[in-house]
């Protein structure tokens, strides 16, 4: 800044000189010269202190906007840095929701045992002993795979509410007491006598189980020979069906 106030003075004294040289002699006198170098001067350093000014305000600016850019930069980095730890945060809470829902999803169907129903005709024996249980060999539906054919026994395969029916054909002139139990308790009893032609009876239970415990059917023979007491054909059948109505924990 210095070297540039040094040549501006130069330059106005060349074109000063110059002036002179051209001009009438009285202005060109001593007093005269140093009046208008003066001036001159005067007029150089005040033009020279506003460019120095101005050079000086324009620097301020340029690193005022220099710093306004890297507080802008910090801040566009920062609002990067939050939308990418919003946009984990949503992840995360969506990978939440899924667990949460799958865990519902598995309380709801456990292992793919929600469905449970059986039936299944065709008693085995049909000259039965007291309290004997009820063997039906012919197995149309088994969902749950609660139902033995070989032993006749139904074992929860989960723990809800149940509801079972059972029919059986009785022999002419015979009676009997049909049970239906559950856990070893008797739910479900009644006796029934067929009239000289024989005839059939139905009878069915709700009851609530556990996982593992099991229900069937049997007869007290209620005094009758020991005869066949169940008849059978192609439209009167023996059975013995049931199915879950609601899972419970």
């Amino acid at each position: 800044m210095f070297n540039f106030k040094i040549y501006t003075y130069l330059l106005f004294l060349v074109l000063f000189y110059v002036e002179c040289r051209s001009a009438p002699e009285p202005l060109c006198s001593k007093f005269s010269y140093d009046e208008q170098l003066l001036e001159k001067m005067v007029r150089v350093e005040f033009n020279v202190n506003n460019m120095e000014k101005n050079m000086l305000e324009t620097e301020q600016n340029m690193r005022e906007t220099e710093q306004n850019m890297k507080e802008t930069e910090k801040n566009m980095l920062e609002t990067q840095r939050g939308m990418l730890e919003t946009q984990k945060n949503m992840l995360k809470s969506l990978n939440e929701i899924e667990d949460k829902i799958k865990v519902l999803e598995q309380k709801e169907a456990p292992a793919g045992k929600d469905v449970v129903a059986f039936h299944a005709y065709k008693a085995a024996d049909k000259t039965l002993a007291n309290n004997q249980v009820i063997v039906f060999t012919k197995v149309i539906m088994n969902e749950g795979d609660g139902y033995s054919s070989s032993n006749g026994y139904f074992t929860a395969p989960i723990s809800g509410i149940f509801y079972f029916n059972a029919h059986l054909c009785v022999q002419n002139g015979k009676s009997l007491e049909y049970i239906i139990v559950v856990n070893g308790q008797t739910r479900a009893s009644g006796l029934y006598k067929a009239n000289a032609s024989g005839t059939c009876t139905s009878f069915s239970v709700t009851a609530h189980m556990r996982s593992g415990e099991r229900a069937w059917v049997t007869i007290d023979k209620s005094g009758s020979s020991s005869s066949s007491l169940l008849y059978e054909d192609s439209d009167d059948w023996n059975y013995f069906s049931g199915f879950l109505i609601r899972q419970l924990d």
